[in-house]
């Protein structure tokens, strides 16, 4: 099903983001 293949890319690209936030977060920790 195509909108089941959408929602997959959507959750796996909710994740990256989620990620990224949490790297830079704790990046910026470190910094400080």
């Amino acid at each position: 099903f195509p909108w089941f293949s959408i929602i997959l890319d959507d959750v796996n690209t909710h994740q990256r983001v989620v990620c990224g936030i949490i790297f830079l977060e704790e990046t910026l920790r470190e910094g400080l």
